[in-house]
Formats: structure tokens, C-alpha cells, sequence
């Protein structure tokens, strides 16, 4: 059984602007409370540091590897859990 959870918002500004703080992993504590840090290169088949902050529960690291990334455009990154029985798929898509 699949399942799949999708969350959208809007921010008008420039893609650009959005691009330089997605890809700027030291400025994630400011706008991204789910991912508050994160470290790593972009670079497809690396492995980043991130840090997950869910509502209610402890801080966790993970290690999701780079699928995709095209500046300005797009960021993807998976994740395994649980011995790969759950895998999560985390998309940043910018629109211009």
C-alpha cells in the first residue's frame, strides 16, 4: 500500500531569492521549522545531514540522498526508515 502526504505554499519572490535560500543549507533555521539545519553538498547520489523537528517529538538526523537538483527549480531529496520499509520523498519545487 502506497501513501502519500503533499503540502504546498505560495511565496512571491523572485526564484532566484528562493533558490539562493534553499541552497544555502546555513540559512534553513530561519524558514524551515520541519528541517531546521541541514548539511551536505548538492550533488545527485550524496547524502545530506538533516535534522527533523516534527511537532511532539524529539529532533532526529537523517541521511537523505540527493535524487535531483536544478538551480532554480528544484531540489529532491529520499529517505529510508525502518530497515527501508518507509521511504519519503521530499520535494522543493520553485515555479517561476
Amino acid at each position: 500500500m502506497q501513501r502519500a502526504v503533499e503540502h504546498r505554499i505560495g511565496i512571491q519572490a523572485p526564484a532566484e531569492l528562493v533558490w539562493e535560500l534553499v541552497s544555502d543549507f546555513s540559512t534553513w533555521e530561519h524558514w524551515n521549522p520541519v528541517h531546521p539545519r541541514a548539511e551536505g553538498q548538492l550533488k545527485i547520489g550524496t547524502a545530506l545531514t538533516v535534522h527533523q523537528a516534527l511537532p511532539g517529538e524529539p529532533v532526529r538526523v537523517i541521511q537523505p540522498v540527493v535524487q535531483d537538483w536544478v538551480p532554480y527549480e528544484q531540489l529532491h531529496w529520499r529517505s529510508t526508515r525502518l530497515g527501508g520499509f518507509v521511504t519519503a520523498i521530499r520535494y522543493i519545487e520553485i515555479e517561476n
